[in-house]
């Protein structure tokens, strides 16, 4: 074997091992997506003291990510303590995902939709209302 067969067998290693690095690497998300103002938790690996795994509390939080250092380290402020504020690694923060809020009073007799105040009873069990309960004879 000479030296341009071995250059040869390397060359064609490499490039079918950087095929195989980046098909599996398409499989996960490039980035978390985290942009200053979101809510995220903060991971810390550290169990306390007499704390089993099975109960340690990992993410802390939740705090609000006030600033972008450089594209991987965020600025991130406790939102119950404003003035604890941190430098962080995007892979120690967990995304918050905000959910909607429920509708309030007001907003549920416009979704009742006919113009009647709503009383807090369901309107498709009224009749289950009017009847009486198992067990009750009429005489």
């Amino acid at each position: 074997m000479n030296l341009q067969n071995t250059f040869a067998i390397v060359r064609k290693n490499l490039e079918s091992s950087a095929q195989t690095y980046t098909k599996t690497n398409e499989k996960w998300p490039k980035s978390k997506r985290i942009e200053v103002g979101d809510m995220v938790y903060l991971h810390v690996p550290r169990i306390k003291e007499n704390t089993t795994k099975k109960l340690a509390k990992f993410n802390q939080g939740p705090y609000r990510v006030i600033g972008k250092v450089n594209p991987v380290v965020f600025e991130i402020q406790r939102i119950d303590k404003p003035t604890d504020v941190q430098n962080v690694h995007v892979n120690r923060l967990i995304k918050v995902l905000e959910r909607e809020t429920f509708p309030q009073s007001q907003d549920i007799s416009e979704i009742d939709g006919e113009g009647q105040e709503y009383d807090g009873r369901d309107r498709k069990n009224e009749e289950l209302d009017n009847n009486p309960p198992p067990g009750h004879f009429l005489s």
